[in-house]
């Protein structure tokens, strides 16, 4: 008497590879074939929340020593869900050490091999809510930009 029984249970996907395994066993059944009693699934789920960085823009594109610049990152939401993220501008400003140091960077990191130090500042922070598809920006003033070459 051939029987079949479908078995159902609920498992919380998270993004990744996974592989679902299921096996039928029962120690007092001989069985002709015991090598068809498992069965193995690979299953990929794919992100539903997917937050990408399409571009960064600058404006003026060709600035002069004091003006303000805008810097602009367009982000996006490649999943299938709405997803919320937080968005950081940072700039990363490398100079010859000789020279006054920026007042007011978040980190400074000196590379005493070539004489320059690296100056992080964190320009902004800001929640996005994008809905799936959708582009959002964020945009954060670089104020007074100060052009300075090596001697």
């Amino acid at each position: 008497m051939e029987r079949n029984e479908d078995i159902t249970t609920k498992w919380l996907a998270t993004t990744g590879n996974h592989f679902i395994n299921v096996t039928v066993w029962n120690e007092t059944i001989k069985e002709i074939n015991e090598s068809n009693n498992s069965f193995v699934l690979h299953l990929n789920v794919n992100a539903s929340r997917d937050p990408t960085i399409e571009n960064i823009t600058f404006n003026p594109l060709h600035p002069k020593d004091g003006d303000d610049v805008t810097i602009t990152a367009i982000v996006r939401n490649n999943g299938t869900k709405t997803a919320t993220f937080m968005v950081d501008l940072w700039l990363n400003l490398t100079r010859n050490s000789s020279i006054a140091p920026v007042p007011d960077a978040d980190w400074a990191i000196y590379h005493k091999k070539e004489n320059r130090t690296s100056y992080i500042i964190h320009l902004k922070r800001e929640n996005v809510t994008l809905g799936p598809g959708k582009n959002g920006s964020v945009s954060a003033v670089w104020h007074n930009i100060s052009i300075e070459g090596d001697p």
